[in-house]
C-alpha cells in the first residue's frame, strides 16, 4: 500500500524538500536507525548499484523519506560537527542523494506518475541545498538542475507546476539568465494554452478575462527574457522568444530586429528553421511570395523533417499559381516519413525547444560522480 504524507507536509516537500528553513531537534534513536537505513541505499547508488538502489527507493513510503530529510536539517550549531563526523553530511554524498531521487523521479515519469516525480525532485532539491550550505549560487549544479527539472515539466506540458517550481528557485538562486529563460518559457507557454473553453457543464470564460491574462502573461514572459539578456546577452533563446511575442502582438518590425540577432548569435538549426520560419511569416503577410519561398526553403534546410515549412513553402507556391510544385513539396514531405514528436522545432516550442534532457541529466548526474568525494 502506498503511504501519503499529510497535505501540509507534502506541499512543503514539494516547494524544495521538507527543509527549507525549518530548525529540527537532533534525530531520536528510532530517527537514527531511519536515517541509517536510508543513507545504506544512498551508499549503495555512489557505489554503482545504480538499478537496486532506485528500485528500492521507489518502494519507501513518501512519509518515511520526508522524515529522514527533516531529521537531517539539524541546528545550524551542530553543523559543523556532524560535517567532520559522518559522510553523509558531506557535499559529495548529499549530492549523491538528490540524485539517486532524480533517477527515481524520472523513472515514475516514465510511469506517468506526475506526483511522485513531484515528490522525488522536490526531496533531491533539498539535499542539493544543504549541500550547498543553502547558499547555492547562479550557474552552479542546484540552479542547472532545478532548470532541467522544470524543462522536464515543460516537456510534458506541465506549464503550471514548472512555472511555481521556478518562482521558487528564483527566489533562492536570484540573477541566474538560465532560471529567468525557463521560467519566462513557463509563462509564455501558459498563455499559448489559454482559452475560453469549459470543462463540460461549467460556464466558458469570458473572452475579454481571457484575453487579458493571456496578455500579462507574455507581458510578464517578455520582461524576464529581457532580465536573462541583461545577465547573458548571448542568450539566443531569449531573442528568439521575444521574436515570437513580438509577432504575437502584430510588431513585425520588432520582431525582425530580433531575428536578425538570433542570425548573428546563433547556428543552432533549431534557431535557423524558427528564424526563417516567422520571417516567411511576415513577409507572406506583406505578399513578398518570392522573398516568403526563399525564406521557407531556408528553413527546411536548418530542419528537413520540419513539417511545419513544407506546409508553409506549399502554401506560398499555390498562391504564386504554381500549384504542381506545391504538391511536389508536400509530396516530398510525407515521402521522408516522419514520426518523431520533436521532429519539427515550432510543434516542441511552447514546450521549451529542449528535447535532449536526458544528455542535460547525464551531464548533471556524471558531474556528481566525478565529484562524490567532495569536501
Amino acid at each position: 500500500m502506498r503511504h501519503f504524507i499529510p497535505a501540509a507536509a507534502l506541499m512543503l516537500t514539494l516547494l524544495g524538500g521538507v527543509s527549507h528553513g525549518q530548525r529540527v531537534q537532533v534525530a531520536s534513536e528510532q530517527e537514527q536507525w531511519i536515517l541509517g537505513e536510508y543513507w545504506t541505499v544512498v551508499k549503495r547508488y555512489q557505489s554503482g548499484q545504480t538499478a537496486p538502489a532506485i528500485k528500492e527507493i521507489s518502494s519507501w513510503p513518501q512519509d518515511r523519506i520526508a522524515k529522514v530529510q527533516a531529521s537531517q536539517f539539524q541546528q545550524e550549531t551542530q553543523l559543523d560537527d556532524l560535517r567532520a563526523s559522518k559522510a553523509e553530511w558531506r557535499p559529495g554524498t548529499l549530492r549523491a542523494a538528490a540524485m539517486l531521487h532524480t533517477e527515481a523521479g524520472l523513472e515514475a515519469l516514465r510511469q506517468r506518475d506526475i506526483s511522485q516525480f513531484q515528490f522525488h525532485v522536490g526531496i533531491a532539491d533539498g539535499w542539493l541545498s544543504l549541500a550547498d550550505d543553502r547558499t547555492s549560487i547562479p550557474g552552479g549544479l542546484r540552479s542547472r538542475w532545478n532548470v532541467a527539472v522544470a524543462r522536464v515539466l515543460l516537456l510534458n506540458g506541465e506549464f503550471v507546476l514548472a512555472e511555481a517550481s521556478l518562482d521558487r528557485v528564483n527566489t533562492k538562486i536570484a540573477d541566474d539568465a538560465a532560471v529567468l529563460l525557463a521560467l519566462g518559457t513557463a509563462k509564455e507557454g501558459r498563455a499559448r494554452r489559454l482559452t475560453a473553453d469549459a470543462p463540460a457543464g461549467a460556464k466558458p470564460r469570458d473572452p475579454a478575462e481571457v484575453k487579458r491574462e493571456r496578455a500579462e502573461l507574455r507581458a510578464a514572459a517578455a520582461t524576464l527574457f529581457e532580465r536573462a539578456l541583461t545577465l547573458d546577452p548571448a542568450l539566443a533563446e531569449a531573442h528568439l522568444r521575444l521574436a515570437r511575442l513580438a509577432i504575437d502582438r502584430g510588431d513585425d518590425a520588432r520582431a525582425e530586429q530580433e531575428l536578425r540577432t538570433v542570425t548573428q548569435a546563433s547556428t543552432d538549426p533549431n534557431h535557423v528553421y524558427l528564424v526563417n520560419l516567422w520571417l516567411g511569416d511576415i513577409r507572406e503577410r506583406r505578399k513578398q511570395w518570392n522573398a516568403a519561398a526563399e525564406s521557407y526553403v531556408e528553413a527546411v534546410k536548418a530542419r528537413p523533417d520540419g513539417q511545419s515549412a513544407y506546409v508553409a513553402l506549399a502554401h506560398v507556391l499555390h498562391e504564386m499559381g504554381q500549384g504542381v510544385q506545391a504538391v511536389g513539396v508536400m509530396d516530398r514531405w510525407f515521402a521522408r516519413g516522419v514520426t518523431s514528436p520533436v521532429a519539427d522545432p515550432w510543434w516542441i516550442y511552447p514546450l521549451g525547444l529542449d528535447a535532449r534532457l536526458e544528455a542535460r541529466f547525464d551531464a548533471i548526474f556524471a558531474e556528481v560522480r566525478a565529484a562524490k568525494d567532495a569536501k
